[in-house]
């Protein structure tokens, strides 16, 4: 078994997963409490590998597995300024993780590795080098996902597939261009606020709104909190609202910031096929199925009508598939497969 932490912001979640992808166990903690619930699974016998979410990992890791070591949790301290509140609780985690089963296998896992690949001119903002040169750059989000949405695209249509659209689906969804195994474009940026908007976070904007809100009297936190954690369809809204609640309920108001929400998506799309010079799939993958189909039939009536390739204008050859898992149960494949390599028995 495998006992993997994923920070959920204000606390974390953590699942027990076999080696088949099965869910054993799972539930909410917070850092204070990992400690004993993994003395609890090596006591039962239970533990081969613990496996840790990193969300942001900036220009420090550029893996998106590999074996977490004693130090490596201060040496990633620095990261923490990137995504504070998740990178804080997944860092709390390995420590006390390390500290309760030294004996163990322990694996780092992180969002943005992935997109440490993105080319110079996908990568870079506009500004000045001196300010490249401290790490403003573009990290995308979601990379596990979209490298996860790539290998099984690849396991059903090799080798017919070189150019996919991934598309990741939940409460702050994201996009990315895959050609060859490697990404060419993604929607998210220094963080996954860029972007398109999410059930919080308000997606692409005008860097001068800010400097607006702070003129106008707003602090910087007040303006973090607004951009990140009061806007998207609740804000929109003026009251919560879920991916689910967005698609399903028929509310005009509701409607209206569907609307947007598409809007986004659609343009994004364009975008994500322009930069990958077309595609021959695309993949739509999340936890929960109903969503990603919701999508996936968006999806494909926008892009069939515009890649139809060797005569076909209604695009019938493209691929368009939704492949549903949990974060657990890809963040499982990925320790398992390098545990196995290292020498590991899973179970």
């Amino acid at each position: 078994m495998v006992l993997l932490f994923e920070p959920q912001t204000p606390a974390l979640r953590w699942q027990q997963v076999d080696a088949g992808g099965r869910v054993r166990q799972s539930g909410v903690c917070d850092a204070e409490a990992v400690h004993e619930l993994v003395i609890r699974q090596v006591a039962a016998g239970r533990l081969d590998a613990l496996g840790y979410l990193l969300p942001h990992g900036g220009e420090w890791v550029d893996q998106e597995i590999q074996p977490l070591s004693p130090p490596l949790p201060t040496l990633l301290s620095a990261a923490v300024g990137l995504l504070p509140e998740p990178n804080a609780l997944a860092l709390a985690a390995m420590r006390a993780g390390l500290d309760a089963a030294p004996a163990a296998s322990h694996f780092l896992l992180c969002d943005t590795a992935y997109f440490l690949q993105l080319p110079a001119p996908a990568a870079h903002y506009a500004l000045p080098a001196r300010l490249r040169r401290q790490g403003l750059r573009r990290f995308g989000a979601a990379g596990l996902w979209h490298r996860w949405a790539w290998d099984q695209v690849r396991r059903r249509h090799r080798p017919a597939v070189a150019r996919l659209l991934s598309v990741h689906v939940d409460g702050a969804s994201s996009m990315a261009a895959i050609v060859d195994g490697q990404p060419v474009e993604t929607t998210a940026g220094f963080t996954g606020v860029e972007g398109l908007p999410s059930t919080t976070a308000c997606g692409d904007l005008d860097p001068t709104i800010p400097l607006h809100l702070r003129a106008s009297g707003m602090t910087f936190a007040e303006i973090g909190r607004l951009l990140g954690r009061d806007a998207g369809f609740s804000g929109l809204l003026g009251r919560p609202c879920s991916l689910r609640r967005l698609i399903e309920d028929d509310d005009p108001e509701v409607q209206a910031v569907r609307d947007i929400f598409l809007h986004h998506l659609r343009r994004q799309t364009g975008a994500m096929l322009a930069a990958a010079g077309g595609a021959e799939a695309v993949a739509v993958v999340g936890e929960e199925a109903d969503l990603c189909e919701w999508v996936s039939a968006r999806l494909s009536a926008w892009v069939r009508p515009v890649l139809g390739r060797d005569g076909d204008a209604a695009g019938e050859s493209l691929q368009v598939q939704v492949f549903p898992a949990t974060r657990g149960q890809i963040m499982a494949e990925r320790v398992y497969q390098l545990a196995c390599k290292g020498g590991h028995h899973g179970s």
